[in-house]
């Protein structure tokens, strides 16, 4: 999440409109949850809207946002 804002320069209200504008309707808090520490999951629409905010807004490939998710999520290879 701290990505998608840093990358948009964009507030969780903006990033709400922005997703509602792609017909993803989540609310303000809804953005905000998924910066907690305590979030374990992501609607996949949610998911789906910030790659295609990220492409729309600042071309980014989908190739570019799997590799984002790819750093975060999968378990560092210890080599």
């Amino acid at each position: 999440m701290d990505k998608i804002r840093r990358k948009l320069t964009i507030t969780d209200y903006a990033l709400s409109n922005n997703l509602g504008d792609l017909g993803v309707k989540i609310t303000i808090p809804g953005v905000s949850g998924y910066n907690k520490k305590s979030a374990r999951s992501m609607r996949l629409d949610v998911l789906c809207g910030f790659r295609k905010l990220l492409e729309i807004e600042k071309g980014m490939s989908w190739d570019d946002f799997g590799k984002w998710l790819d750093e975060e999520f999968l378990p560092k290879n210890k080599k």
